[in-house]
């Protein structure tokens, strides 16, 4: 566990020279004025004393008083710059890790994304505070070092016993700072999970129009008053917990100091008394025995909160493996990345195969796909169709790399997709799913992915006009730099379904991809919405691989190959008019659909 510590702390100091190498060149000057500080006021009012007491002339005495206060006025001054110089390399440090675990938790797995002990250990990472504070306590502790060893050698000089009481006293509140330290660590991950709830509830009351409206229609605000209720009862339970057990080591500590201060007081009293101390003597023991009790309590306080972050230093290293060298790989911003480096038009995709993949979800046993095999080849729009639950989403996750097969394997052009980077991989991929996120910002933004500046307005034109966006658009004030809903800008726009969809297969269109890839974007759309977003989908497809998921069977009939699922197996692969005249799963689904539309007034070819 001491080992482990060790490691911790040293990866802490290996990244602030990383990314915040002047931070050093500020602290040690400042840790040495920090302890000359404390020790100044020591001997100097012994100094003061004996002028005082010596027959000196005013003159000198108020010399003496002068330098003093020209010294201290010196010492802090120079503390309060260098002190201002440290903490600001410090706030460049918490951004930098900040940006680490924002970049980390957008490069994670989905998988991990899905998992709620995951989603907790990414909050309490997040506190980036604990690896920057803990450069603070190092610092405190460094310069508290320094004053007690000024301060031993004063204390030894007259008797080792006050050294040794003060010790007694540190050591009662080492005891105590460890039981609370380990109640404390225990109580982290409730504490995280709280705060994981409050998060939520936060957005739900503040910025969630669709709950907004639920809430509203469905007479809901008791209800959701009630669950804040019951997240603030149990945060308030939390800190009277941490608190009463504070106030507890603080009442014996208090006691324990008092008994130590009127010991030494009584015992130099009596060296007074005996003629064995001046009165100048006095003041700088029994100052020297204060000053040291004092530090030696700062110092324990000091180790507490350096367990604390040592515990945040643990999370971080649970989310980005610090100190393995992965900390200090280049991340440059998507936004920043050349467009041509995202272009995959000149990669020349030929061939998409699942051999005899299965998978099943994490935390579960159960098969969602069962030895799957299929290629789809460049100028293919294939379809994957099949009940609720018979694996045809899983399928699109696997092949987006959000999840990995537990057998079998995937591959692009004979290549293995687990083997290829990231950011080659994902270029290779257009997506628009049925739960495709837009953002708060501006349209251009949402449609590139890219920052302004990096967004080629001639391309984007393009793409709003190609997926018919271009009329809403250009009758908007700021056109596309107009935002995305109100919640950042009040001349913002909210899009209406269809224009939705529409963005989406912009978004597609603009990342020019080499792989289509459709999960039921249109699921909430009527059939003519529906048809006219496929339209320009398979407009898109010439020279490509697409494949897409539709619970409308109708578009089958546009796609030359439709690979049928039933319970995590293709049972049937085909062209609409093949499967059709097989009379098999996919005949039997598409009958049935066709029926139970024409109930509804809808016609199916």
């Amino acid at each position: 566990m001491k080992n482990k510590k060790r490691k911790t702390i040293a990866g802490a100091f290996r990244l602030l020279g990383r990314y915040q190498p002047s931070y050093y060149s500020w602290t040690v000057p400042l840790i040495f004025v920090s302890s000359l500080i404390p020790l100044t006021g020591v001997w100097m009012p012994k100094l003061i004393i004996e002028f005082l007491t010596g027959e000196r002339a005013y003159g000198e005495i108020l010399g003496v008083i002068g330098w003093y206060c020209g010294i201290l006025a010196a010492a802090y001054m120079a503390k309060n710059l260098l002190t201002y110089k440290a903490d600001m390399s410090i706030a460049g440090f918490r951004t930098a890790l900040q940006l680490k675990i924002g970049r980390t938790a957008m490069n994670a797995e989905l998988k991990e994304i899905e998992n709620a002990v995951y989603q907790e250990e990414i909050l309490m990472a997040a506190n980036v505070s604990g690896l920057s504070d803990m450069m603070g306590i190092l610092r405190n502790l460094f310069s508290a070092a320094v004053t007690i060893l000024g301060l031993g050698a004063v204390l030894v000089r007259l008797n080792l016993v006050f050294f040794l009481l003060a010790g007694a006293v540190l050591g009662v509140k080492i005891a105590l700072s460890v039981i609370r330290f380990r109640h404390d660590a225990g109580r982290r991950l409730e504490e995280a999970a709280n705060n994981k709830v409050g998060g939520y509830l936060d957005y739900l009351q503040y910025y969630a129009a669709g709950a907004a409206k639920e809430l509203r229609v469905n007479n809901g605000q008791g209800w959701m008053a009630g669950k804040i209720s019951a997240f603030r009862d149990r945060m308030v339970e939390l800190q009277l917990q941490s608190f009463r057990q504070y106030r507890l080591f603080e009442a014996f500590l208090s006691i324990a100091s008092a008994l130590q201060n009127v010991v030494i007081l009584l015992v130099l009293a009596d060296y007074y008394m005996e003629g064995r101390l001046s009165i100048a003597d006095f003041s700088l023991y029994f100052s020297a025995v204060t000053l040291l009790s004092a530090t030696l309590s700062r110092v324990t306080d000091q180790l507490f909160e350096l367990g604390q972050r040592l515990l945040a230093c643990s999370d971080f290293d649970k989310v980005v493996d610090m100190g393995n060298g992965t900390e200090g790989k280049s991340e440059e911003p998507a936004g920043k990345r050349k467009q041509e480096e995202t272009d995959s038009g000149k990669l020349g995709i030929e061939t998409i195969r699942f051999e005899n993949v299965s998978f099943s979800y994490p935390g579960t046993e159960t098969k969602v796909l069962h030895d799957v095999s299929f290629e789809l080849r460049r100028g293919d729009r294939a379809m994957l169709a099949g009940r609720n639950g018979s694996g045809k989403t899983t399928i699109i996750k696997l092949l987006c790399r959000f999840y990995r097969p537990d057998e079998g394997k995937i591959y692009v052009n004979h290549r293995e997709i687990g083997e290829i980077p990231d950011q080659e991989y994902y270029s290779l991929i257009a997506t628009v799913f049925q739960d495709f996120s837009l953002f708060s910002f501006q349209i251009q933004e949402n449609v590139s992915m890219r920052e302004e500046g990096a967004t080629d307005g001639l391309r984007l034109r393009d793409c709003l006009e190609r997926a018919g966006l271009d009329s809403a658009v250009g009758q908007l004030k700021d056109r596309e730099k107009t935002c995305l809903t109100r919640l950042f800008s009040e001349t913002g726009t909210e899009l209406s379904g269809g224009e939705k969809q529409r963005l989406g297969i912009a978004r597609a269109l603009y990342k020019d991809a080499q792989i289509l890839v459709l999960d039921e974007p249109a699921a909430n759309l009527d059939p003519g919405m529906e048809e006219e977003l496929y339209r320009k989908f398979y407009g898109m497809t010439e020279g490509k691989i697409s494949l897409t998921v539709s619970h409308r069977l109708s578009q089958g009939s546009v796609s030359n190959k439709i690979l049928v699922l039933d319970q995590g197996t293709i049972c049937e692969t085909g062209t609409h008019r093949e499967l059709m005249e097989r009379d098999g799963v996919y005949a039997a689904m598409f009958r049935k659909q066709r029926e139970a539309y024409a109930m509804d007034g809808e016609c199916l070819p």
